[in-house]
């Protein structure tokens, strides 16, 4: 792909929107994790299920996850079936292969990201 450096003013004004856009999501994203620890923490310590604003509920709920140790799945189902359930952590196949070996075997697929960044300014 090429850089272009001069740019319509237009796209250089959607640039900079975008940019500013997106700093601010990174903000209110952080703002409301720590909020909505500051909440959840409170209500689970005061041993709240729902508590009501004027505007709003705030329902504690849970959550649980299955997780199943591949070793018992073979043993439950068999080896044809477990190939057909599993999918390759890539970080743990790391550990074993290289990189070149995972490409090798792997199916690699692209798609095209949009990245926004603060130039940095020469002193």
């Amino acid at each position: 792909m090429a850089t272009a450096t001069r740019v319509d003013k237009r796209l250089a004004t959607k640039i900079e929107q975008l940019g500013e856009l997106r700093s601010q999501l990174a903000q209110l994203q952080a703002a409301e994790r720590q909020l909505s620890a500051d909440v959840r923490d409170r209500m689970v310590s005061d041993r709240l299920d729902v508590v009501e604003s004027e505007t709003y509920i705030a329902q504690l709920a849970r959550q649980s996850r299955l997780t199943v140790e591949p070793a018992k799945l073979l043993k439950l189902v068999g080896q044809k079936a477990l190939l057909e359930c599993v999918r390759v952590d890539l970080k743990a196949a790391r550990r074993f292969c290289g990189e070149q070996e995972l490409e090798k075997i792997g199916c690699p697929s692209e798609r095209v990201i949009l990245r926004i960044s603060e130039k940095v300014q020469a002193r």
